[in-house]
């Protein structure tokens, strides 16, 4: 099956179908060509341009395919993290969709042509050369990187390793640690403030304490003594008892006997006289 004209409708059909990703299995990086299945790719591996392609880089690289696949290598990290730094520099994105945004560009260096047989095994290199930092979730941040998809658990960023970039971090870290080390001074001088102050108060307190108690202190020695003379108590008793007999023998400070239901009562009589009561008539 010949090849279409250039111009008419079937080689459009073509380059429309072409213009969108395809299988990587199915591309052909020496020769910058994709095809559409296993058949084709097949077909163009056996072809003669293919052929002399292949011949012709491998002499470029003394027959060593080896080296050919390391320069493919070096080229689609080159170019991966000068997208990366282009597009979003330091900062984290996931690197499925950063891959994505790679591929856009149909003339890149396809990850079948490298030495990495899959983009996972691309991050970890990255991160054990240190060009990338990479995040992974549910390591890195402490949270639960079971339900998230393999797509967004790796995060990348860039490394910006350039001479003024390493002098702002390294001016960051400087200004970093003087604010520390002022912020440490300041507290230190309010904590030795605050305990001066503490220990003026409490010696203040304990002096108060001790003329308080000195004032309270009953001084037995200077004190004059208190005598109880027992024998003006036994005149005293003797003296009630007598006025009690008296008042018991007299008749007229005698108490009368009342009877009420068979029972004696007797009734108090008192000493002072009885009021009149001016506002009662007399007897005519």
């Amino acid at each position: 099956m010949g090849k279409a004209e250039y111009g008419s409708a079937k080689y459009v059909g073509q380059k429309l179908k072409s213009r969108g990703l395809q299988k990587l299995k199915f591309y052909c990086q020496i020769c910058e060509k994709q095809c559409r299945d296993d058949n084709g790719f097949k077909c163009h591996i056996q072809s003669k341009s293919h052929l002399s392609n292949l011949q012709s880089n491998l002499d470029n690289s003394n027959n060593n395919s080896k080296k050919l696949i390391e320069e493919y290598s070096e080229k689609f990290v080159s170019d991966f993290i000068k997208l990366l730094k282009i597009n979003h520099g330091e900062k984290f994105i996931g690197y499925n969709k950063f891959y994505q945004e790679y591929i856009n560009s149909r003339d890149h260096i396809h990850l079948n042509s490298t030495k990495w047989k899959n983009l996972t095994s691309f991050v970890f290199h990255l991160k054990e050369n240190r060009l990338c930092q990479v995040e992974i979730l549910g390591e890195d941040d402490g949270t639960d990187g079971a339900n998230v998809n393999d797509g967004e658990r790796y995060r990348i960023a860039y490394i910006d390793n350039s001479p003024q970039s390493v002098m702002k971090r390294n001016q960051k870290k400087k200004e970093s640690r003087d604010y520390d080390d002022r912020t440490s001074k300041l507290l230190q001088i309010q904590i030795n403030k605050a305990q001066q102050e503490y220990q003026q108060i409490a010696s203040t307190i304990s002096q108060e304490s001790n003329s308080n108690e000195e004032k309270g202190k009953f001084d037995i020695k200077n004190h004059e003594k208190v005598t109880i003379n027992l024998s003006n108590v036994d005149k005293i008793s003797s003296s009630i008892e007598n006025t009690s007999q008296e008042t018991d023998v007299s008749g007229d400070l005698k108490p009368k006997k009342k009877t009420i239901g068979g029972f004696s009562m007797k009734k108090a009589v008192s000493n002072q006289p009885k009021k009149l009561n001016i506002f009662k008539k007399k007897k005519l």
